[in-house]
């Protein structure tokens, strides 16, 4: 299934089958919402059944964090979700490309290069003294890793919620 298709796989499912998937809606929004969607926001990427089954069984779980009251919990495992899309090798970081997968699958679609992620993240950065060593990015030797994409997605996660709240207002 193309990346790009899974809202409307998603929306023609639902007027065929009916049936409760006990996500909370908080949790399928970062899965195919227009405006969160970062499964369906996922560049040149196609899913298999077994990926989609298996974000919707990590979904699940983040969703029972999330109802017995673990908020952070809940949205670190969602993060986790989407980095294992990614994170196919097993080796716990990411190269600056599959970083920059990640990020345009969080909607950081500007960020290009890795000086656009240094601007970006600056004050995520400053936070994280060490994180990333510029001489190392500099030879392509960068090392990113999970702490920094769940501190990223958290960040992005708070931003939302604001949003939505503001709307519903």
């Amino acid at each position: 299934m193309p990346a790009n298709k899974l809202v409307d796989f998603h929306a023609a499912f639902a007027q065929k089958y009916k049936f409760r998937v006990p996500i909370h809606p908080r949790n399928l929004a970062q899965v195919i919402y227009p405006y969160q969607g970062y499964m369906a926001s996922f560049k040149n990427r196609e899913f298999s059944w077994p990926e989609m089954v298996e974000v919707y069984e990590n979904q699940i779980i983040a969703s029972e964090a999330k109802a017995s009251g673990r908020h952070l919990l809940s949205n670190e495992l969602s993060c986790f979700t989407f980095w294992d899309l990614v994170e196919s090798k097993n080796k716990a970081f990411f190269t600056f490309d599959e970083m920059k997968e990640l990020m345009q699958a969080f909607r950081f679609d500007h960020v290009q290069t890795q000086e656009d992620f240094m601007k970006e993240f600056e004050v995520t950065l400053r936070a994280i003294p060490g994180e990333l060593k510029e001489k190392h990015l500099k030879n392509g030797e960068g090392v990113f890793r999970f702490d920094l994409a769940r501190q990223i997605f958290l960040k992005r996660t708070v931003s939302c919620t604001l949003l939505f709240n503001f709307i519903k207002l």
